[in-house]
């Protein structure tokens, strides 16, 4: 699953009222340069989290720099792994 695709996607959950669509070339930019604020930044980590299966008190302790950051703590306490895009989504609360 391309890993990219997948936080482009969560991002449009995350932000729904944003008509412009995010951009982004590769998972180590830093999330400043994203266009991204604090709060997407927090409801991507809660989808994240979701299609993880990360548990909440877990996942309250997250605080990436980059997008690979999420990728980087859903390694470590991830309880699931979806193989599609699809799979994935359907996890999202």
């Amino acid at each position: 699953m391309d890993k990219i695709q997948l936080f482009l996607e969560v991002a449009k959950l995350a932000r729904p009222i944003y008509s412009e669509e995010l951009v982004l070339e590769s998972l180590n930019v830093p999330l400043a340069d994203t266009g991204l604020d604090s709060l997407d930044c927090l409801m991507i980590g809660m989808y994240m989290s979701d299609i993880y299966g990360i548990e909440e008190d877990i996942s309250k302790e997250m605080q990436p720099e980059s997008p690979q950051g999420y990728y980087d703590f859903c390694e470590l306490h991830k309880t699931r792994e979806p193989s599609t895009l699809e799979e994935a989504l359907g996890w999202c609360k």
